[in-house]
């Protein structure tokens, strides 16, 4: 697959149920970290999804370093470097 098929990639998602969330399938529950931690994400869910697929293309469309593109997400979200 190459950047232009991922860019012109539809994804339909269907989220009309109440459990059709992957975080329900995946029982995935921030609320503890929430509470306990007073931890809130930084980043939506939108751009979420577009710094993993970011990821995975300078991965395998530039053969970058997996380990150096975890880095520079790490320090993005963490406001060091924008």
């Amino acid at each position: 697959m190459t950047l232009n098929h991922l860019i012109q990639l539809e994804i339909e998602v269907d989220s009309s149920g109440p459990n059709n969330t992957e975080s329900t399938a995946l029982n995935l529950n921030s609320s503890s970290a929430k509470l306990q931690l007073k931890w809130n994400p930084l980043w939506d869910q939108g751009k979420s999804i577009i710094k993993s697929i970011d990821w995975w293309c300078n991965l395998i469309l530039k053969n970058e370093s997996a380990r150096q593109l975890t880095m520079n997400d790490i320090k993005e979200y963490l406001g060091e470097e924008k």
